[in-house]
C-alpha cells in the first residue's frame, strides 16, 4: 500500500470551491483501484459548512445543536467539555474546528454520506476512471491516548469492514466474531500523511490495495457499522452518562 499526499492551493472558509483546486493539483493523478481520502474540513468549506468563531460558549451551544446527543462531563483540573455522538461518531463538540479555520468554525459536512458519494463521482468522470472507493476524513482523540489519531467519518464504494468470521487462526482456531474496521484504518494511515497544520495536503491517494470488497448491504446485525451505544463493548460506560437530545439527526 502507497500512500501518496496531494497538496492543493489553500481553501478558503466560509466557502471555496475544492474540486477546482484538487483538479488543478498537479499531483492529483488518480488511477483504477484507488482509494481517495479526504479532509472533512476542505468539503465542509467546499458545501459552506462554516460559521464565525467566536466564544468557546457559543461552540458548545452550536456542538449541541448539531449533535444527535450530548454530555457535558468534567475532565482535568476544573475543566469541563461537551460531548457528543454526532453522526454516529463519539466525539467532542460535535467535530467542530478551528484549525485552518481563519476565523471560522468548521463543521462536518451536512451529510458526509452524500457528499462521499458526490465527490467519487465527480473524480471518476473527471479522470476516467473507477476508484475502488471515498473515505471522508478527520481526527480525534481517544480515551487514554495522548494526541489524535485519523478516523472514516464517511465512505463511498469501499465497504467499511473485512469480515474474518469463519477463518481459522495460525493455530487453526475458527474466528466467531472478528471484523476488521478497514475504512478507520486506511484514514488514520492518510490523516498521518495529511499532517494537521500547515502542510495544505487535505487529500491522500492510497494505491496498491488487495482484497478491497465494494460497499455492499448487511446480512445481519454484527455487520453493521456502527455500532449502536446499546450494544456497543463499552456500553457500560457510555449509559451511565445523562446524555440529552441535540438537535441533530
Amino acid at each position: 500500500m502507497k500512500c501518496i499526499a496531494v497538496q492543493t492551493r489553500k481553501i478558503h472558509p466560509p466557502k471555496d470551491d475544492f474540486l477546482d483546486a484538487l483538479f488543478a493539483a498537479k499531483k492529483f493523478k488518480p488511477k483504477m483501484g484507488d482509494v481517495v481520502a479526504i479532509s472533512s474540513k476542505v468539503l465542509a468549506i467546499h458545501e459552506g459548512a462554516c460559521a464565525l468563531a467566536t466564544t468557546r460558549q457559543d461552540k458548545e451551544e452550536l456542538a449541541k445543536t448539531l449533535a444527535e446527543k450530548y454530555t457535558e462531563l468534567s475532565y482535568g483540573q476544573g475543566r469541563k467539555a461537551v460531548f457528543t455522538v454526532t453522526n454516529s461518531v463519539f466525539i467532542r463538540t460535535a467535530g467542530i474546528d478551528e484549525s485552518n479555520g481563519n476565523g471560522y468554525y468548521i463543521l462536518w459536512p451536512k451529510d458526509p454520506k452524500k457528499t462521499a458519494q458526490k465527490i467519487k463521482l465527480a473524480i471518476e468522470k473527471k479522470y476516467q476512471v473507477v476508484l475502488a472507493g471515498v473515505i471522508v476524513t478527520d481526527s480525534y482523540s481517544i480515551p487514554l491516548r495522548r494526541g489524535a489519531s485519523g478516523f472514516a467519518l464517511s465512505w463511498a464504494g469501499i465497504h467499511p469492514t473485512k469480515d474474518y468470521r469463519g477463518h481459522l487462526d495460525v493455530f487453526g482456531r475458527k474466528l466467531k466474531v472478528t471484523l476488521s474496521n478497514v475504512v478507520d484504518a486506511l484514514a488514520s494511515a492518510a490523516v498521518f500523511v495529511m499532517g494537521e497544520a500547515g502542510e495544505a495536503t487535505p487529500v491522500v491517494v492510497i494505491r496498491g490495495l488487495k482484497n478491497i470488497e465494494k460497499e455492499h448491504r448487511v446480512k445481519d446485525e454484527i455487520d453493521t457499522f456502527p455500532v449502536r451505544m446499546e450494544d456497543d463493548i463499552f456500553s457500560t460506560f457510555l449509559l451511565s452518562q445523562k446524555w440529552k437530545k441535540g438537535g441533530g439527526k
